[in-house]
């Protein structure tokens, strides 16, 4: 049996986490939206589960605000690296994230104490906040603090909101029910931590600074991530479903139903170009009556019906729902279908420009 144990990779040092924090000061300089780490750490790891590989300049664009690389309008961007050596470094350090993400939930274990076990860059803020003086804590107020955990699985769930259709429940019912029950557990940790502090996440000599209750919320949302890691990874990406579509003979009756043979009718669209060939489906399908010139004098000018198919009259638009196909599909382009019926005169009745 072939060993499937990932190969270990150099974990993302202290060091790197705080050169990506001080690039990601750097970006809000130029974009106040720009978020802090752990938000991005949330938005990777849902990234790294995702049903298909999401190409980077579309999640950077949609996390960070800046422009594809090589766009050469980037000044309608709302973030920007300083130049490219930035973006160039943000990018090795959060492709090294990634792999060691990926090399964890990739791993076989049974407990999240385990050292391969994924474990997010997240921050106890409220913690920290309980180790200041009083004066220090006098000085934060009144502003919002995040629950532990709460700002990764916001990125998390930002990043599942973002591309839904990579999210769609499976037809397999065990596979929808164990898709779903992981995002309610990665969405409860998306709220706010309101029980008694019991526990401190990082040292048991540290001031409590979270429920017990989080403790078990954020576990559950770590066991979710493996959860949809390896779902996503066993159904594989999402295949389009290609439907054949049988054509008629071209001796047969067209199945648009304007009564001509197919060869005279849809079937012309084989040689034509593909907008001239969707212009001709628009109007058989209209199926409006055929209209005969009257007394015309350029654009507005009356029509009239004629009721019983019969063969085109001088003057008649060449591009009407039911005209001359061949007058129709010779033409290169739409620019040659600027209405000119055979008599050099313009159809009022059309809602294509008189040429």
């Amino acid at each position: 049996m072939p060993d499937t144990t990932p190969a270990a990779v150099a974990p993302v040092s202290p060091d790197q986490f705080d050169e990506i924090d001080a690039i990601l000061d750097d970006l809000r300089t130029r974009n106040d939206e720009t978020p802090q780490w752990e938000f991005c750490e949330g938005v990777l790891a849902a990234l790294v589960c995702c049903r298909r590989a999401i190409d980077p300049d579309e999640y950077l664009e949609l996390l960070l605000g800046v422009a594809p690389q090589g766009e050469e309008d980037a000044d309608r961007y709302e973030g920007a690296f300083a130049d490219e050596a930035q973006r160039a470094r943000f990018m090795e350090i959060w492709k090294a994230r990634w792999a060691e993400v990926a090399t964890a939930l990739a791993a076989d274990i049974n407990s999240l104490d385990e050292e391969s076990a994924y474990q997010p860059e997240v921050m106890d803020v409220r913690g920290a906040i309980a180790e200041l003086s009083e004066a220090e804590r006098a000085d934060i107020g009144d502003e919002a603090i995040p629950a532990f955990g709460q700002v990764w699985a916001l990125g998390f769930m930002f990043a599942v909101e973002n591309w839904p259709q990579e999210w769609v429940a499976p037809r397999d019912k065990d596979a929808a029910k164990l898709l779903d029950a992981a995002l309610h557990a990665m969405v409860a940790l998306t709220e706010d931590d309101t029980g008694a502090l019991e526990v401190s996440p990082f040292s048991d000599d540290a001031p409590p600074s979270m429920s017990q209750a989080r403790v078990d919320a954020f576990a559950n949302a770590l066991w979710a991530v493996y959860d949809l890691f390896e779902l996503w990874r066993n159904i594989g990406p999402r295949v389009e479903t290609v439907r054949k579509v049988v054509s008629p003979g071209r001796n047969d009756g067209c199945p648009c139903g304007s009564g001509k043979k197919y060869k005279k009718c849809c079937g012309a669209c084989a040689g034509a170009s593909s907008a001239v060939a969707q212009l001709h489906h628009q109007n058989t399908q209209r199926q409006r009556p055929r209209y005969r010139v009257g007394d015309h004098d350029g654009p507005g000018a009356q029509h009239q019906a004629v009721d019983q198919p019969q063969g085109y009259a001088d003057g008649e638009c060449a591009v009407h729902p039911e005209g001359d196909a061949a007058g129709i599909f010779a033409a290169k382009s739409l620019q040659e279908l600027r209405h000119k019926t055979r008599s050099g005169q313009g159809c009022g009745n059309c809602a294509y420009p008189v040429s």
